[in-house]
């Protein structure tokens, strides 16, 4: 798939990396899928992130839905781009720089690699004029829910376990959830970007599972690609 898709945007793509963009757009329409229950909040006060949005195009009805924040899903790919380029280059027997090799997010970043040139990357260290920012060439949407959001939220309650007597007590709180199966379609726009670049970030697409809050014991999605856009700006 990944093959026809590429040679299909053959002239879409640029030869190599320049720190000044063209407006070659490519964009990825990406249906994000609950696999299990997930957390999509950005406060404490154990809420979902909530919007308010017509029912449709010619339905103005206005309903609720739970958004997956652009800033959330980024935040998980860049990570996962990063590993898996790192994992790819050790594999194959590519050495890297030193900086490259200590690169992390967000205070040492080393501004050379794959990650750094697509994702962005702004340098820290005060004095070093002949560093330059790298501005993203990869952008998100926020992911509205398609069910409504009476439809896929739960509350769940959770507890200690006594190591003594083996038993559960009161319950000490509980945590709002998206139930599994609920829908987040979500757009994502690469700029000027190259084939190899394409191809490395759809392999962390379909790779990526876990999202949200809590992400060590649920977040689990799977993340299906539906359609590719491509022109001189965005198209959806």
């Amino acid at each position: 798939m990944v093959g026809k898709v590429t040679e299909k945007l053959g002239p879409m793509f640029v030869k190599e990396l320049n720190p000044i963009r063209d407006t070659k757009v490519i964009q990825l329409l990406v249906l994000r899928q609950c696999h299990d229950y997930a957390i999509f909040r950005t406060e404490e006060t154990r809420e979902l992130n909530l919007v308010t949005l017509p029912t449709s195009v010619n339905n103005h009805e206005t309903t609720t839905r739970v958004a997956m924040l652009a800033s959330k899903q980024k935040a998980v790919e860049n990570r996962w781009y990063e590993q898996l380029l790192r994992t790819a280059a050790h594999d194959a027997g590519i050495k890297l720089k030193d900086n490259q090799e200590k690169c992390t997010l967000k205070d040492n970043l080393c501004q050379e690699c794959p990650r750094c040139t697509l994702f962005g990357s702004v340098s820290t260290e005060g004095g070093r004029g002949e560093r330059y920012n790298f501005k993203h060439r990869i952008e998100y949407s926020t992911a509205y829910s398609i069910e409504d959001y009476e439809d896929i939220s739960e509350l769940i309650t959770f507890n200690a376990v006594d190591s003594n007597t083996q038993s559960t007590g009161q319950a000490l709180g509980f945590s709002e959830n998206v139930r599994p199966l609920a829908n987040f379609p979500s757009i994502v726009s690469l700029i000027s970007v190259t084939q190899e670049e394409l191809i490395a970030y759809i392999k962390t697409l379909l790779s990526c599972k876990s999202y949200g809050a809590e992400s060590r014991i649920k977040g689990d999605m799977v993340n299906l690609l539906l359609g590719v856009a491509a022109g001189y700006e965005e198209i959806i």
